[in-house]
């Protein structure tokens, strides 16, 4: 693990993604990572303390997840509709990322990112993975309970995430960034370029291959 984790310090990295079950999705993409990756930043909801050490380092995997046409939906529906349906699948997803021992950072208007801490035995790849996949499952009860198709895409990767505290609103929140945060956030817009569902990073797949049959697609 501390091999694959020390890629990052590299200025290429060859980012092999593979293909896995329910159209979960991982692929090859060479990244620039002190310019062709754009800063993506996290933070808590609500001023929740973090006791975590400003500028540390902490090993997890980042899940972005997304509803798919969010912009369609809400000029079809209405604001007060769409925002029924989302709210009803963030109680869903909440449940479920805690369950899997993550928490949901920051909610981004249509979905959501959360972190996964690599704690002892915990596979935290494993994790979000296994969140993503259950997310994906409430589409059908989204779907009949709110009376319109209900579509969700991810991308997740697992490496070193840092951050620190920033002011929002007057309240000190915690805000995660990197790497890793970044590649996940890549890999979720990726998705439609290889109509996938769930698009997995290279360290992350690296961490499933032995759990999960897994396809290699290529690079973008």
């Amino acid at each position: 693990l501390v091999a694959v984790l020390a890629m990052w310090f590299l200025p290429w990295v060859s980012t092999q993604l593979w293909s896995v079950h329910m159209e979960s999705i991982a692929l090859t993409m060479p990244v620039v990572l002190t310019a062709a990756v754009s800063a993506a930043v996290v933070v808590f909801q609500g001023g929740r303390v973090d006791s975590r050490v400003p500028g540390g380092l902490t090993l997890g995997t980042v899940l972005f997840v997304d509803l798919k046409g969010s912009t369609e939906t809400t000029q079809e529906i209405g604001g007060p509709a769409f925002q029924s349906l989302f709210s009803d699948f963030m109680k869903r997803a909440a449940l479920i990322v805690v369950r899997h021992g993550g928490q949901i950072e920051r909610t981004l208007g249509d979905g959501f990112v959360a972190l996964f801490p690599h704690r002892g035995s915990r596979d935290s790849a494993e994790s979000a993975f296994l969140s993503a996949q259950e997310c994906f499952k409430q589409s059908a009860a989204l779907s009949l309970t709110h009376k319109r198709p209900v579509t969700f895409i991810a991308g997740l990767e697992t490496g070193q995430v840092s951050g620190g505290f920033v002011d929002e609103g007057g309240i000190q929140v915690w805000s995660s960034s990197g790497n890793t945060v970044n590649l996940a956030a890549r890999l979720l817009s990726a998705s439609d370029i290889f109509s996938a569902r769930l698009l997995v990073g290279p360290t992350a797949a690296k961490l499933l291959e032995d759990k999960i049959q897994l396809r290699a697609l290529g690079q973008f």
